[in-house]
């Protein structure tokens, strides 16, 4: 603030309120902003929150001298350079001064303070803050100009290296366009001599280059007397539009042209003619192909749902088919000009017609979306677009509009975001009673666990205090109580995986599923005591997914191919991948096994919560395993299906998107 002549702060710090008083009254100066301070803490705190020009600080304060806080003070580097005046009245000796000074005072004034003496050394403080904060500012200040000046400098330079490109650039267009262009093309001196030609003037009178630079242009124009004519209207700076002649062509034809030429000037000097040649027979023939092509489109235009129209480079629109009219209810003397304020609708007209504006002098296609009125009142939304028609030179000479009606397809979009959100909706009911149904599933599981243990427990105890006196049918019905709760831990157990991988995070990445599928088979494997089982593992391809939760999915499918397999003295295990197009997304694993296999009428229930295809006392397990297989493959975006026959075996299927080199 003192930088902009504003009341500069300054800090008064005395544990004595009465002293504080003194203090704002001896510097009351509408220069000065006084902020008080009884305490160091305070006094911290205010420099933190604050700048500050001028401490004044009293020497004895309860918890912190004056001296301790000035050493906290300076050894801030944001507050290291606040001058500091010690004020005591206890202190008076020289030690205690220096011991003031080494503490990073300015200066040392002993109580009671002369007011004058404290006035004048607070002024000069005062006086040197604002002179080094205007300094500070003027100094920022140059530096800002001087990197403005600098980035003006190199915008400068920049600007020129484009600019000379740009002209490079413009000169090799200005010769690719000379060489290249469709229309004849040449140039000539003030003499009349021709000093370049392009190929499509020679192709046009059938001349060699040879034959046609150097020679005078009157050679080659059977009206001589008008050369002279077009050299000096030429010469006078006029430019000439379509000035008719006829050319003789080397095969002794006679052309009838137009001719559009000007001169090229440098510091009133007369360079060069720069002259165009066009055939005006095949014009001609172009024109009346032309206003052939106009009528089939007029006659076309006035048989389509769509309203067409065009205007002029103006941008008056000068004609309209009859499906306008029929709409409007106007006509054509009314709709002259732009003529769209009489079936416009009012809250629109501002916004369009600037727009309209807009459009066609910037030379840019037109697209807008309006409601226009018809001729019963009532209004219709339509879109209306138009692009600009130009000449060979690249000039607008016409407009060409037409307005479709979307007023359905604007109710029908309306009616599909209200669909939309309304999904939207229902998605996350969906999702928050998901989210409940597995924390229901995860504390009825966790809750079942403590009655089980408790049946668990008690059978053990009955069994091994009151064993002796049961009979052989105690002892039964005891074994079918314990392998029971067994079985409903197992079921729990199962269940609270299930929901688990409902809540459990993902960390995608390559996976080397031929390495995951080997570790997997070789846990599984280790249960399996004696038996004879050739199983294979192909060299699978990687994937992308969760190592951990693909490695589930091996154990889940590896378990039940060595289960349903345990009634062949020999049996055969095979994991592979389908070889399919290299281009495609995803890869596709395979468990086959030679096992009991299932009935396919029943596969809809494979992949169930506690489905069984099979008697639990033929096969252990829960019905778990294969929803746990289905849940991780939906969540990594695949699917999982399944194939088999009645003692023919079974195979299992799942898709996941492919590693990426």
């Amino acid at each position: 603030s003192a930088v902009h002549g504003g009341p500069i702060n300054i800090l008064i710090v005395d544990d004595e309120p009465r002293n504080l008083l003194v203090l704002e009254t001896v510097l009351d100066d509408p220069g000065y902003r006084l902020v008080r301070a009884e305490s160091a803490d305070q006094a911290l705190l205010a420099l933190v929150v604050e700048e500050f020009a001028l401490l004044i600080l009293d020497i004895r304060m309860p918890g912190m001298t004056g001296f301790e806080l000035a050493q906290m003070i300076k050894e801030r580097k944001k507050t290291a350079r606040v001058p500091i005046i010690f004020l005591t009245a206890y202190y008076n000796e020289d030690q205690h001064a220096l011991e003031g000074y080494s503490a990073g005072a300015v200066d040392y004034l002993h109580k009671p303070v002369n007011p004058a003496i404290l006035r004048s050394k607070v002024a000069i403080f005062a006086e040197l803050h604002r002179k080094s904060r205007a300094l500070l500012n003027e100094v920022t200040e140059r530096r800002r100009v001087e990197n403005r000046l600098r980035e003006l400098n190199e915008t400068l330079e920049q600007r020129v290296t484009e600019r000379t490109e740009a002209l490079r650039r413009n000169e090799r267009d200005l010769s690719d366009f000379f060489d290249n262009a469709s229309t004849g093309l040449h140039w000539a001196g003030p003499d009349g001599i021709i000093m370049r030609v392009n190929q499509a003037e020679l192709d046009l009178l059938g001349y060699s280059r040879e034959e046609y630079v150097g020679h005078h242009i009157a050679e080659f124009h059977v009206d001589q007397p008008i050369i002279q004519d077009i050299l000096g209207r030429l010469a006078g700076g006029e430019t000439l539009r379509e000035y008719p002649a006829r050319i003789r062509c080397k095969d002794g034809s006679i052309l009838d042209v137009l001719i559009n030429s000007n001169v090229l000037f440098v510091e009133d000097k007369f360079i060069h003619t720069r002259c165009f040649t066009r055939d005006v027979t095949r014009h001609k023939r172009a024109d009346e192909a032309l206003r052939e092509s106009e009528d089939r489109f007029r006659t076309l235009a006035d048989n389509i749902s769509q309203f067409a129209w065009t205007a002029d480079p103006t941008g008056g629109v000068f004609w309209y088919n009859r499906r306008w009219y029929e709409y409007t209810g106007t006509t054509f003397e009314e709709m002259q000009g732009w003529g769209w304020e009489k079936v416009q609708h009012p809250d629109h007209l501002d916004r369009v017609v600037t727009k309209w504006r807009q459009v066609h002098s910037a030379g840019e296609p037109w697209e807008d979306t309006f409601p226009l009125r018809g001729r019963d009142g009532t209004y219709r939304w339509f879109l209306s677009r138009a692009l600009p028609i130009r000449d060979a030179e690249g000039r607008i000479v016409r407009w060409f509009g037409t307005n479709t009606d979307v007023t359905e397809l604007r109710e029908t979009q309306a009616s599909l975001r209200e669909s939309e959100e309304r999904l939207k909706g229902q998605t996350s009911a969906l999702a928050e009673s998901n989210k409940e149904l597995e924390g229901f599933s995860y504390s009825v599981s966790h809750d079942l666990r403590a009655p089980l243990r408790t049946i668990d427990a008690f059978t053990r105890i009955v069994e091994e205090e009151h064993g002796p006196h049961l009979n052989a049918e105690a002892h039964r019905c005891l074994t079918i109580v314990r392998t029971a709760a067994a079985q409903a831990g197992e079921l729990i157990d199962d269940l609270l995986e299930f929901s688990r991988l409902g809540r459990q995070g993902m960390h995608v990445r390559a996976v080397m599923m031929a390495e995951l599928a080997r570790g997997a088979a070789d846990d599984v494997r280790i249960v399996q005591e004696d038996r004879k089982i050739d199983l294979v593992i192909a060299d699978l391809p990687p994937c992308r997914g969760d190592h951990r939760l693909l490695k589930v999915v091996w154990t889940n499918l590896l378990s039940n191919a060595f289960k349903y397999t345990k009634n062949r003295r020999e049996a055969r295990i095979e994991v592979g991948w389908v070889q399919d197009d290299p281009s495609a997304e995803d890869v596709t694993y395979y468990v086959k096994d030679d096992g009991v296999g299932f009935d396919m009428k029943y596969v809809g229930k494979l992949f169930g919560v506690f489905q069984r295809l099979h008697r639990k006392e033929d096969f252990e397990g829960t019905g778990v395993g294969l929803a746990i297989v289905q849940r991780i493959v939906q969540r990594h975006g695949g699917r999982v299906w399944a194939d088999g026959t009645v003692d023919g075996g079974a195979t299992f299927f799942f898709s996941l998107r492919k590693a990426t080199a």
